[in-house]
């Protein structure tokens, strides 16, 4: 799976838009950015920056598929504070 893939994905997962109309409401040119696809380059920083937050997500997981390290930090300490709360209760 590459980084447009990992975009098409997500597109799916948390939007209405079909990939199409999701590249061009980035103010992106849609032939532009699949183009990149088939040339096996990716997009520009700046365009990348702005799917990532629009998908919320980072340009580290678009691009390679793994979690930054703070972000996985992130989800484990809220995973300990949630099992802590709930043997509490």
């Amino acid at each position: 799976m590459d980084f447009f893939d990992r975009v098409k994905d997500l597109v799916k997962q948390k939007t209405t838009f079909t990939l199409r109309a999701f590249v061009e409401s980035m103010g992106l040119n849609y032939e532009t950015y699949y183009s990149g696809k088939r040339r096996v380059t990716l997009p520009r920083a700046d365009e990348a920056q702005k799917i990532a937050a629009a998908l919320g997500t980072t340009v580290e997981y678009l691009v390679t598929g793994k979690e930054p390290e703070t972000s996985r930090k992130y989800h484990d300490a809220l995973e300990k504070i949630r099992d802590i709360t709930n043997k509490s209760l």
